[in-house]
């Protein structure tokens, strides 16, 4: 299973995720790819069109703009999980120790998830799909 996380998680966010989980889970930071500044509409279709990645984001403007790339979304073979808004209200290690903590039942659920599923992550791990 590949993860992929943009750039509202940190770069060594995704080192450490990376490091405790392989070779299980391969994880992936946009940064390792793609330049710090890119845009959602560039990245985000190449990832679509590749398949099979996970997509972790806190970045709840991707649905609120992007709508047409969250339609091609569902018809993927991806699984995106949107973190809830007051992921992004913790500090770095807070939030880097609850996601941890919720890791193994991300995996869970997407594996158990048909392709194209969109995911809500609560603040205390809670998954619900997209309706």
């Amino acid at each position: 299973m590949k993860f992929f996380l943009d750039n509202t998680f940190s770069p060594r966010e995704a080192r450490s995720f990376a490091a405790l989980f392989a070779p299980d889970l391969e994880i992936v930071h946009l940064r390792e790819t793609w330049p710090q500044d890119a845009k959602d509409e560039e990245w985000l279709p190449a990832l679509i069109r590749e398949g099979d990645w996970v997509i972790l984001t806190h970045d709840r403007s991707i649905r609120r703009d992007h709508e047409y790339i969250v339609d091609t979304l569902r018809t993927s073979s991806c699984v995106a999980i949107f973190l809830a808004k007051s992921w992004q209200e913790m500090r770095l290690v807070s939030r880097h120790a609850k996601l941890l903590l919720y890791f193994e039942r991300m995996v869970a659920e997407v594996a158990k998830s048909r392709r194209g599923t969109v995911l809500h992550l609560g603040p205390r791990g809670k998954l619900r799909r997209d309706r």
